[in-house]
C-alpha cells in the first residue's frame, strides 16, 4: 500500500468518528480509554476517603511551598552556592538538591545562569558597599 492510500484510509476512518465509548458488552458496561478510567477512579477516591483527598492537597501544598522561588531567594542561593564552592553555579548545578532552583525555574526568571550570577555579583557588590551581606 502507497502512502496516499495510508493516508486516505486514515482520512476515512477520521470521518466515522466511532468512539471508543460506544463499545458496550451485554451487561451494561462501556469501555472507556485508560486515561478515562483513571480520572474517574481518583475521583472517586478523592470523594469516597477524605483521608486521601487531604493528603493530596497536602502534598500539592508541599511542591508550591517548594517551588516558591523568587527573584531575591534564587540571588541568595546563588550567592551562597558561590561562598560555599568557591565558584559561580553552571547549568549541571542546578538540581534542587544543591540548595539551587531547578533550571527551568532560573530560565524562566532570568534567561540563563550567566545573567542569573551577574545579578547576584551585581547584589553582592551593593550590599557589601553599604555595609549589608546577602542574605544567607
Amino acid at each position: 500500500m502507497d502512502s496516499t492510500s495510508l493516508n486516505a484510509n486514515h482520512r476515512s476512518a477520521l470521518q466515522l468518528r466511532i468512539s471508543v465509548a460506544s463499545i458496550s458488552w451485554s451487561d451494561g458496561r462501556q469501555a472507556l480509554p485508560t486515561r478515562e478510567l483513571g480520572r474517574h477512579r481518583t475521583k472517586s477516591r478523592h470523594q469516597e476517603d477524605p483521608a486521601f483527598h487531604g493528603s493530596a492537597l497536602e502534598g500539592l501544598n508541599k511542591g508550591r511551598e517548594r517551588r516558591a522561588w523568587s527573584t531575591a531567594s534564587i540571588l541568595a542561593a546563588i550567592d551562597r552556592f558561590e561562598r560555599h564552592h568557591g565558584r559561580w553555579p553552571a547549568q549541571k548545578d542546578f538540581p534542587s538538591d544543591n540548595g539551587l532552583p531547578g533550571y527551568a525555574t532560573l530560565w524562566r526568571i532570568f534567561g540563563g545562569v550567566r545573567t542569573a550570577a551577574k545579578f547576584a555579583q551585581r547584589l553582592r557588590s551593593e550590599t557589601s558597599a553599604v555595609g549589608h551581606h546577602a542574605p544567607r
